[in-house]
C-alpha cells in the first residue's frame, strides 16, 4: 500500500524489506498477467532491487539516492533500456527533484502503472519498439542508409500505436 504524503512533509526511507515488499506487491501483475518470475538474487551493487525475467526479457526495479527515488530497466541480450525512453517524450517523469512528497515506494507504484501503461508490448514479447529506442541516442552518428531504415521503423511504429 503506498502512503499520499504532503508536499512539504518527507516520506520516510524505507528498509530494504518493506521496499522489497512494495516491488512484489505492485510488480505482481509481470507473473499473473505476462509468466514473468522473480529472480531470487539482486544484482551484486544494489540489494534494493526486483529482478523479473521472463525469456530473454528482464524488468529490473531498483531504489536509487538512498532511499530517494526508485527506477526501473528492461534489459534483453546484455541491452539495457530505461523505462522513460519507452514512454513519450511529454509523459516522461521531469528529472531532478520530485518534491519531499514523492517517495520511493510511491515511485514504485507509478513504475508499476507505467511498465502497463508503455511497456505492453514488450511484457508481451513484441521486441521491435526495444530494437528501435536502443538506436535514439546515436540516431545521429549512423550512415544516411542506416537513417532511412530508423525512420522506417519509427514510422511502423507510429502507425501501429495510432
Amino acid at each position: 500500500m503506498v502512503v499520499r504524503r504532503s508536499r512539504e512533509e518527507p516520506a520516510p526511507v524505507p528498509t530494504l524489506a518493506e521496499f522489497l515488499a512494495c516491488c512484489d506487491a505492485e510488480c505482481a501483475f509481470l507473473a499473473r498477467e505476462h509468466g514473468f518470475e522473480r529472480l531470487a538474487a539482486p544484482p551484486e551493487h544494489n540489494r534494493y532491487s526486483v529482478r523479473f525475467q521472463s525469456g530473454d526479457l528482464e524488468v529490473d526495479v531498483y531504489g536509487e539516492s538512498y532511499g530517494q527515488t526508485a527506477s526501473c530497466d528492461l534489459l534483453r541480450g546484455g541491452e539495457r533500456l530505461p523505462l522513460g525512453l519507452l514512454e513519450p517524450a511529454a509523459e516522461r517523469p521531469r528529472r531532478g527533484r520530485r518534491g519531499p512528497g514523492a517517495g520511493q515506494l510511491a515511485q514504485v507504484h507509478e513504475i508499476a502503472t507505467r511498465l502497463k501503461r508503455h511497456a505492453l508490448d514488450l511484457l508481451r514479447g513484441d521486441f521491435s519498439r526495444f530494437d528501435v529506442r536502443l538506436l535514439e541516442p546515436h540516431a545521429d552518428t549512423l550512415s544516411r542508409h542506416q537513417r532511412r531504415m530508423l525512420d522506417a521503423a519509427r514510422e511502423r511504429l507510429r502507425g501501429e500505436a495510432g
